[in-house]
């Protein structure tokens, strides 16, 4: 079966779905279809995100919150970590934001899968390759990552905001009074009021771990704000946009009042919105 190496993250955000496509500077000889992907040897290194654009940055921490990619220093290396189906080629502009600019040929990715347990201890290659192990008609066993994310009831008073374990825990504890979220993609229009940068007036935040959350009331401290430039503190800290649009660096900040409800959850409130993920990687 066919294999492309990826450094990680991006390895694994394209086999939990995240990553819709993948930049490289040339293309196979035909539409590939489903390909295995490969984590390269290389890990994800302390500095990683001042490579990256902020926007992307957001993108990917805000998952990692979410308990949707583990943390990057967990993530598997020198392993083929699950399959992808590549649709196609796109050599001009793409609507993703993974796309890197002109000149650069995109993958465009769907259908993606991730291992139960990675196939490790394989030594990647360059441009496709083979990995005769692995039958596409005998793929081992995977699934596909339940995405979760940021969701509202109907009301639009409460936000619901699926957390990872060890963060939930200090929650829960009472460690953090607070959850800051970077304000990207569907968050937008999840969060604000429409066509501003003001929180909508939510009255409560439930922050949900598997099956069990914890409810507080919100307080008024808790909104929108822009991070500060590093190199003038008195400015907003300004980040571009692959079509060229620039917008402060925002979060959104929730700070917990009183503890309303925690326990076991009955019906799922927040919701997996994979296709909210979709979309996000198209706007």
């Amino acid at each position: 079966m066919k294999v492309l190496s990826v450094q990680q993250p991006w390895a694994s955000l394209i086999c939990a779905g995240i990553k819709d496509v993948e930049n490289r500077t040339w293309k196979a000889a035909k539409v590939p279809g489903r390909i295995l992907i490969h984590a390269s040897s290389k890990k994800v290194t302390r500095n990683f995100f001042a490579g990256i654009p902020e926007y992307m940055e957001s993108i990917i921490k805000n998952e990692v919150g979410f308990g949707n990619l583990p943390a990057l220093d967990t993530l598997p290396t020198s392993a083929i970590i699950g399959y992808v189906t590549v649709k196609g080629f796109e050599e001009g502009k793409s609507d993703s934001l993974w796309a890197d600019g002109p000149g650069v040929i995109k993958w465009e990715l769907e259908d993606a899968w991730m291992f139960d347990e990675p196939i490790l201890n394989v030594k990647g290659k360059l441009n496709l390759f083979d990995y005769d192990e692995v039958d596409e008609d005998n793929l081992p066993p995977a699934h596909q990552v339940p995405l979760s994310a940021v969701d509202l009831n109907d009301n639009e008073d409460e936000v619901f905001i699926p957390c990872e374990e060890n963060t939930f825990e200090q929650i829960k504890s009472g460690e953090l009074d607070s959850m800051q979220l970077y304000l990207e993609g569907y968050l937008y229009n999840t969060l604000c009021v429409e066509s501003t940068l003001e929180m909508k007036p939510f009255k409560a935040v439930t922050i949900e771990c598997g099956n069990e959350f914890v409810k507080f009331e919100l307080k008024d401290e808790s909104g929108i704000f822009a991070l500060p430039d590093p190199e003038d503190e008195t400015k907003p800290y300004v980040i571009q946009y692959p079509d060229g649009s620039e917008c402060g660096w925002l979060i959104a900040d929730f700070v917990f009042g009183k503890k309303l409800d925690e326990g076991e959850l009955v019906g799922f409130c927040g919701g997996i919105k994979k296709d909210m993920i979709d979309q996000l990687m198209k706007n």
